[in-house]
């Protein structure tokens, strides 16, 4: 593989066309000189301007050379400071969420109903009502900055259809369906309902997430992943069916005050 060039070693190492630069004009000098010490044989060849003047303007361009390299220079130091300071940003004010781990599960009616665990948001997404018949699509979520953040769910959709998912934002007994996150704390988000119409919504589609975040300052953001389902019922009936979530292109924007409204600003991929 190509190894990426170091920036800060390309902007402390003194470039190559320079140590070139210096060869030339001393190159230049010597022919100068050779030329004024010869006689023209033509009118034509006899030098309108002084040898001084000459290596005044050589000596002129070549500083305006150094000059741009110079600026170029700080140019790329700037640059690479103004990427320190938003890869910063990104660590203590944007927030962010990473799927850490999922699984699926039979429900218990006693945790959905009557939840009671730190950092658990059960969603229900299917009707049912058999509440001995219960799958539970549990996603895990880790904080990846240095700073608090609030997260909730905020709705998916069918990735490659570009279709609403009929999964409606209905929290199990609660009042503020926020999780609190701190810096490199994890959280559940437990989409339940009935078990084969869940199993069918997702087998084998790339469902598209959103969740809203909200960092300490009360500044919003989307982010959004796409995740390719594998749900296969287990071997033997007494077990859970199995699941596995092939997460992909994590996208984030903030929300941004415009006029009387507000626009959904992405940030572009690295």
């Amino acid at each position: 593989m190509k190894k990426k060039p170091n920036s800060a070693g390309n902007i402390s190492r003194t470039p190559k066309f320079i140590f070139a630069l210096i060869a030339g004009i001393i190159a230049f000098v010597i022919l100068v000189q050779v030329l004024f010490s010869l006689p023209a044989s033509s009118e034509l060849f006899k030098a309108k301007w002084q040898a001084g003047e000459l290596l005044t303007f050589v000596g002129t361009m070549a500083l305006g050379l150094v000059t741009v390299q110079q600026t170029w220079k700080a140019n790329a130091m700037s640059q690479r400071l103004m990427d320190l300071e938003e890869n910063r940003r990104n660590l203590e004010v944007r927030p962010f969420i990473m799927v850490e781990d999922w699984a699926a599960e039979a429900g218990d009616p006693e945790k959905i109903l009557h939840p009671n665990e730190k950092n658990i948001a059960y969603i229900n997404v299917t009707a049912t009502q058999d509440l001995r018949d219960i799958l539970c699509v549990k996603i895990r979520v880790v904080n990846t900055t240095q700073a608090f953040e609030a997260v909730s769910y905020d709705g998916a959709e069918y990735a490659r259809k570009k279709q609403a998912l009929p999964w409606v934002h209905s929290y199990t007994s609660v009042t503020n369906p926020k999780l609190r996150l701190r810096p490199g704390e994890e959280g559940d988000f437990v989409f339940w309902g009935a078990r084969q119409e869940l199993e069918e919504t997702m087998e084998n589609e790339l469902i598209r997430f959103r969740f809203l975040l909200e960092n300490r300052f009360g500044e919003r953001y989307q982010e959004r992943f796409d995740a390719l389902a594998l749900l296969r019922e287990s071997a033997a009936p007494q077990d859970e069916p199995l699941l596995n979530l092939a997460v992909q292109d994590y996208r984030i924007g903030r929300f941004v005050k415009k006029g009387s409204g507000t626009d959904l600003v992405w940030e572009k991929n690295r």
